[in-house]
C-alpha cells in the first residue's frame, strides 16, 4: 500500500462522480470545474506523518492518510480596475475566496479528527475510507 494505491481509488471511485457534476479537468489529487463565473476546486490532500503528529493523531500517521478541501475561486476579482492579472486557470484551494475543509462520517479509532481520512499502511479498510470521502464531497462540496 502506497499513496499512489489511494490516488487510484480516488481516481475510480470519486472522480466520475465529479465528471457527472460538471469537472472538466483533473489532476492526481485535485479536480476542477470552470464556471462562467466560478471556478470550483476540490483537492484530496495527503497527510504524512509530520503533520499527524502535530495534528494529534494516536498512531503514526502514513503519508496515504488524506483531508479533503473544498474552495471556490470568484472570477468577478479580476473584473475590477485594479486588478493586475486574469484570473487562474486551475486556482489552488489556498488561493480560493471560499474554502472549506470536508468532514467525515466514519469513526476510525487511529484517528479521531473529523477532518482526516485515515489510511493505515496495510489499506485495511480503504473500500470504506474511499466511499465515505465521496459521500462527504456529494453532501458537502458539489451542489
Amino acid at each position: 500500500m502506497n499513496s499512489q494505491d489511494v490516488s487510484k481509488a480516488l481516481k475510480k471511485e470519486i472522480f466520475p462522480f465529479l465528471r457527472k457534476k460538471g469537472f472538466a479537468q483533473f489532476t492526481t489529487r485535485t479536480a476542477w470545474k470552470n464556471d462562467e463565473h466560478v471556478i470550483s476546486v476540490i483537492n484530496f490532500a495527503s497527510l504524512g506523518s509530520y503533520l499527524g503528529d502535530r495534528y494529534g493523531i494516536l498512531s503514526r500517521l502514513t503519508s496515504h492518510s488524506f483531508w479533503i478541501e473544498a474552495g471556490l475561486y470568484f472570477k468577478a476579482m479580476h473584473e475590477t480596475p485594479w486588478a493586475k492579472s486574469p484570473a487562474p486557470n486551475l486556482p489552488k484551494v489556498w488561493e480560493c475566496q471560499a474554502r472549506k475543509t470536508l468532514k467525515k462520517s466514519l469513526r476510525q479509532f487511529w484517528c479521531r479528527r473529523p477532518d482526516v481520512w485515515y489510511v493505515s499502511t496495510k489499506g485495511t479498510g480503504l473500500d470504506a475510507i474511499i466511499t465515505d470521502a465521496k459521500i462527504a464531497v456529494q453532501k458537502q462540496a458539489s451542489k
